[in-house]
């Protein structure tokens, strides 16, 4: 799918009025992402004027972006697309009425074209090509790290506070409390393990882990002998996950670039060490802190990482060295600064969206949009 790149949209074609006064803002500063993100957070809590960002979506996205993020609507109806001040249009993968909602689009409009799913899953689980959307949207928001708006499953700065804070405003659990509750060594849950190929490998592995002696306690559609998990919200998942010293974070699409979902993050925030299949490593080394997880690919065979497993959950010292992470400062994590997302989008309406810098194509490609490609010269913004 290609996205269309409308020279027209200027910064002041974006606001959609004619403003005379602009506020110019001299980026005579240290060029690091830190220094831009500082720059870009005064510019997104000055701005004056609110937007409208209008998501097809079957879910509730009924919130306003405020603050770093600019000021923004969020809105679910369909009517306000004819709103003067609704500068995006957000359209879920599924939508089936894009073709009659792209008719009467106008031109200071973003459409934005979302999705989580993997291509694999589109392409051949849902028997889309895209080619039919060639051509009709300006941006992509997906969990890929270089799409047009990086909107991941989760970010491993939320899930910091969380465990910082631990939901509530308290301060961090103690590592060794932690690890005291931890008396099983490991768990998966599952209910996908045969139809896709990345569904049936992960499947495989797990059995070979077993066979290697790991005991591995299977939940889930997949284990239909085993006792069912919590039921209620994530949280209970997550303190019946919390007894386990490692989860097995695997993704039924393989080696899929920045395809990172919930399994993973679901661990880090109940204080499980998550062993990963997925994307290579470096995917992960580019969103998680140094040493907060154990990659499949870095050992031959399931046998060698069973063998890897039970010898943490016989060393404490060398197990908790996984767990260190969680006493990290924020601005330490990797791509902490980093905004996504509807907030994100509603940066680029009000023309603040530096953190476009993570992605290495962003000057070439896209200059038209209000900005983009101006961050080692004067910047102006609208107000």
């Amino acid at each position: 799918m290609q996205n269309i790149r409308q020279e027209k949209h200027t910064s002041s074609k974006i606001t959609g009025e004619v403003v005379p006064d602009k506020v110019e803002i001299s980026a005579q500063v240290d060029n690091s992402v830190d220094s831009q993100h500082l720059l870009d957070s005064h510019l997104a809590k000055a701005a004056e004027q609110q937007y409208k960002i209008v998501i097809l979506s079957k879910y509730d996205f009924g919130w306003r972006a405020k603050g770093d993020c600019g000021d923004c609507e969020i809105s679910r109806n369909v009517s306000e697309i004819e709103h003067a001040n609704t500068k995006a249009v957000v359209l879920s993968w599924n939508e089936k009425n894009i073709g009659q909602l792209l008719k009467n689009r106008r031109s200071d409009q973003y459409y934005v074209w979302w999705t989580m799913e993997g291509p694999r899953h589109l392409r051949f689980g849902k028997n889309m090509t895209l080619k039919e959307y060639d051509g009709l949207f300006n941006l992509t928001m997906t969990y890929r790290r270089d799409a047009d708006i990086y909107s991941p499953y989760d970010h491993i700065s939320n899930i910091l506070w969380f465990v910082q804070n631990d939901g509530t405003g308290n301060a961090t659990k103690d590592l060794d409390e932690l690890i005291r509750m931890k008396t099983n060594i490991s768990v998966w849950i599952v209910s996908n393990c045969k139809g896709k190929k990345g569904a049936i490998t992960r499947w495989q592995y797990v059995l070979e882990l077993r066979k290697a002696g790991l005991d591995v306690d299977g939940r889930g559609g997949c284990f239909h002998e085993s006792d069912p998990i919590p039921h209620g919200d994530n949280k209970n998942t997550e303190n019946f996950i919390k007894r386990y010293k490692f989860y097995m974070a695997f993704e039924n699409n393989l080696y899929c670039k920045d395809y990172i979902t919930e399994k993973l993050f679901r661990s880090l925030r109940a204080g499980t060490v998550p062993v990963v299949m997925g994307p290579n490593k470096t995917g992960y080394e580019a969103i998680l802190p140094t040493h907060s997880f154990i990659h499949v690919d870095d050992f031959e065979s399931p046998a060698k990482l069973a063998s890897y497993l039970q010898y943490l959950d016989k060393n404490i010292t060398a197990y908790t060295e996984y767990l260190w992470w969680r006493k990290s400062k924020m601005k330490n994590l990797p791509q902490s600064s980093r905004k996504y997302a509807l907030c994100q989008l509603c940066r680029i309406l009000h023309g603040i969206n530096i953190d476009n810098v993570y992605n290495t194509q962003y000057e070439q490609l896209y200059t038209h949009i209000p900005l983009f490609g101006y961050s080692k010269k004067q910047r102006i913004v609208n107000r």
